[in-house]
């Protein structure tokens, strides 16, 4: 009773107007908000199954291994976020790990080091063998040609070494190595091989001389 409604103003079918209240002249009731319709939230990404035991650890060798030693990868209690990350830094310096096998690579990392469990103890090296690794030996070796060397590197080596020996085809830097001052190493290393890199033994003395001058000739800072 006493409610006031302006001429030609038309009030929505069914809708109410409470006592006492006046519609604005020309003003239309404003429809009700239609309700909210709910949306089915994305589904959560399949978990990526990891590699199994015995091609994760074969790859963890081979491109793990080659510049980290077993020690250090234990103590690197991280996420698959932090390995995913890892691994890209990796493949940019050279790592041979396929793009495709990335995703189950990190899931067999994060698996075989999980970040909630604390890392064992990393066995040190004693300081002795430690230095030994970078002592300078007594070089008592021929002299080698660093033009045939430099041939013979790119031949057998920078597929690996890179070509200009700095690492980016997968195998560790050797400019400036301390590998180059201890000549019998050198030698053992280039006809035995060791880990992932093969070896040559169709390589004799006179190759080994040869590399030597080539690779000690080379400079970082080129």
């Amino acid at each position: 009773p006493g409610a006031q409604q302006a001429p030609g103003a038309q009030q929505a079918p069914g809708a109410q107007q409470a006592p006492g209240a006046t519609t604005a002249p020309g003003a239309q009731p404003t429809p009700a908000a239609a309700p909210a319709i709910a949306k089915d939230a994305p589904a959560a990404p399949a978990p990526v199954e990891p590699l199994g035991h015995e091609e994760g650890q074969q790859l963890f060798e081979t491109s793990c291994l080659s510049c980290h030693t077993v020690g250090f990868v234990q103590g690197s209690r991280i996420s698959e976020k932090g390995w995913t990350a890892e691994l890209a830094k990796m493949r940019k310096w050279g790592a041979l790990i396929d793009e495709e096998k990335v995703p189950a690579f990190v899931a067999w990392l994060a698996r075989k080091f999980p970040a909630a469990e604390a890392a064992p103890e990393d066995p040190r090296m004693p300081a002795a063998a430690a230095l030994a690794t970078v002592a300078v030996h007594p070089d008592r070796g021929p002299r080698g040609d660093a033009a045939v060397g430099k041939e013979v590197f790119a031949k057998s080596c920078a597929a690996c070494h890179g070509a200009g020996a700095l690492g980016a085809g997968g195998g560790p830097a050797l400019v400036e190595n301390p590998v180059l001052h201890q000549r019998d190493r050198f030698a053992l290393l280039i006809q035995k091989g060791k880990g992932r890199m093969p070896g040559y033994d169709e390589l004799k003395a006179g190759d080994v001389a040869n590399l030597l001058v080539f690779l000690r000739g080379l400079s970082a800072s080129r």
